[in-house]
């Protein structure tokens, strides 16, 4: 029983020593989870295509950080530039189009500094 508290205590320890020396560093464990993450990350639009003024923009197992969506017509034409501060995970962001995009098909771009996604998007 005495060996027992010995390595529990010790355990103790080291894992309070370990919780100091990483305190506001990125762990190996964090760098798991967030690969974990990105490996299943994905975004949709619902609905689409987009039959009013505006869409929700699905987002799934991104991390956190700064995302920025934009809207382009197939000519290049920019319609939106719009930054998210995203608090990770899953969540569903609403977007209002511009009044300028009309009916027709665009690209709608969801970029960050780890990922970007392209996705077909239909006005009608």
């Amino acid at each position: 029983m005495k060996r027992f508290i010995a390595i529990w205590i010790a355990a103790l320890c080291t894992f309070a020593a370990a919780a100091q020396t990483n305190a506001g560093k990125t762990t190996l464990q964090d760098k798991m989870v967030s690969a974990s993450l990105m490996a299943n990350a994905d975004i949709s639009i619902n609905p689409n295509p987009v039959v009013s003024t505006s869409f929700s923009l699905v987002m799934q197992n991104l991390e956190k950080g700064k995302y920025q969506v934009f809207l382009y017509d197939t000519s290049g034409r920019k319609y939106l530039l719009k930054t998210l501060e995203f608090e990770g995970g899953s969540a569903i962001q609403p977007i209002i189009l511009p009044k300028e995009a009309t009916v027709g098909v665009y690209i709608l771009q969801v970029v960050s500094k780890a990922v970007r996604f392209s996705r077909k998007l239909t006005i009608q």
